[in-house]
């Protein structure tokens, strides 16, 4: 039991630090012309793209390291629960509050700023619960697999 429970936080801790390491190498290595659409503080299609690939590598990796530590699919499913639930929570927060007006986006804004200001569509929010959830049950199957053998 104990084992599920770490496999658990240990694989959704780890889901965040790929997300947040790999977001921000990205914002770094684009920067907010292009993280950005032109003057507003939209996400370009080439950011959502970049969101839901490092989203989805996250989650496999949690689901994957969660399969490791706990040694059983169970918790893998309950970590893609959590994650699903959390991430349609999210959605429904972002449906609740209006997002306000920043205007124009200047050239010369700070990334801190863009990133405070920034106006993410809902549906990605949404969208995000769903490929979490997915990558998750992929990752602890495709590991879980992969440790059995090694066995």
């Amino acid at each position: 039991m104990l084992r599920a429970i770490v496999g658990v936080i240990v694989g959704y801790l780890a889901m965040a630090v790929v997300m947040f390491a790999c977001l921000m190498i990205a914002y770094l290595s684009m920067g907010t012309p292009r993280a950005f659409a032109s003057g507003s503080y939209d996400p370009s299609t080439l950011w959502l793209v970049v969101m839901f690939l490092v989203g989805g590598g996250a989650a496999l990796t949690g689901g994957g390291v969660c399969r490791v530590i706990a040694k059983r699919p169970k918790p893998v499913v309950v970590l893609a629960c959590i994650v699903l639930v959390l991430g349609a929570g999210l959605g429904a927060s972002a449906m609740a509050k209006p997002q306000p007006d920043a205007g124009p986006r200047p050239a010369d804004v700070t990334g801190l700023d863009a990133m405070q200001k920034a106006r993410t569509p809902v549906w990605v929010s949404f969208s995000n619960a769903i490929v979490g959830f997915a990558g998750v049950l992929v990752g602890g199957r495709v590991l879980g697999r992969k440790a059995s053998n090694a066995s």
